[in-house]
């Protein structure tokens, strides 16, 4: 079933952005934006088309105020995968030597992610529709048949192929997984949607406002980067299993003295 979710969505996805193919090829900024929103607009309606499947929270599962502290080490680990994933392309460059024959078409548009649609779209409405579809219903829909294994591993697999480029694929992949592993620790996938929050948020202000430009940093710079990442992710990682252990104490406390 997950499968069929993902491959009507992909369906969907296509039909909806060919529309933006009627903009003038000369207007860039509108034909991002268009293509963009159309992107977020398919998943918005897969997301009502199958939502009877949507994650629903119980109240033993909400991030309220006694675990706060875990929505703000996700958005930590959030940072971290950001930062600890050019390890993969420090590791094996023919990666990125993928994106090559791309790099004046990316230079030519990075202007317009200054654009004020264009930077919501990328630090909102993307990933809180993703992570809605990708976690919210095909993640739920494969833990529930197949386990918790499966779950992660196929949800992060195929939000990676939605990207259709190399480079993405590998990036979208360690943020999928992470994502599914934390969705499985704390008992919610909408932890989701804050780690993926704040990957896109740090990665579009260094990228928009820091002006980090990933195909001219120095393999030291990487390895800098990637070391401070790795770090960040697994302090996030032991924090959040620490606070997911404590919560579970104290929710047995309070059922049991109920």
């Amino acid at each position: 079933m997950e499968l069929l979710i993902w491959l009507l969505h992909q369906g969907i996805s296509i039909i909806l952005r060919s529309f933006s193919m009627l903009i003038p090829a000369a207007d860039i900024k509108n034909k991002m934006i268009v293509s963009d929103y159309l992107q977020v607009f398919s998943n918005i309606l897969c997301i009502f088309a199958f939502r009877k499947y949507l994650y629903c929270f119980s109240p033993k599962n909400i991030l309220s105020k006694k675990n706060i502290r875990i929505c703000l080490y996700a958005i930590l680990a959030g940072i971290g995968i950001c930062l600890a994933h050019r390890l993969i392309f420090l590791l094996f460059p023919q990666i990125g030597m993928t994106m090559l024959p791309q790099m004046d078409y990316v230079r030519n548009i990075q202007k317009y992610y200054y654009s004020p649609a264009i930077f919501t779209y990328a630090i909102l409405w993307a990933p809180i529709s993703e992570e809605i579809l990708s976690r919210g219903i095909i993640f739920t829909v494969a833990q529930k048949k197949h386990g918790n294994v499966y779950a992660i591993t196929i949800s992060a697999f195929l939000f990676a192929l939605a990207h259709y480029n190399l480079p993405q694929f590998f990036s979208a992949l360690c943020l999928g997984l992470l994502i599914g592993y934390f969705a499985v620790l704390t008992d919610n996938v909408y932890i989701g949607v804050i780690i993926h929050v704040a990957n896109n948020m740090y990665a579009s202000i260094r990228e928009m406002i820091l002006g980090d430009k990933i195909w001219e940093m120095s393999q030291k710079d990487f390895f800098i980067n990637a070391i401070m990442g790795i770090f960040i992710l697994l302090f996030s990682i032991f924090m959040i299993n620490y606070e997911t252990h404590n919560l579970a104490k104290r929710q047995k406390i309070d059922f049991r003295e109920s």
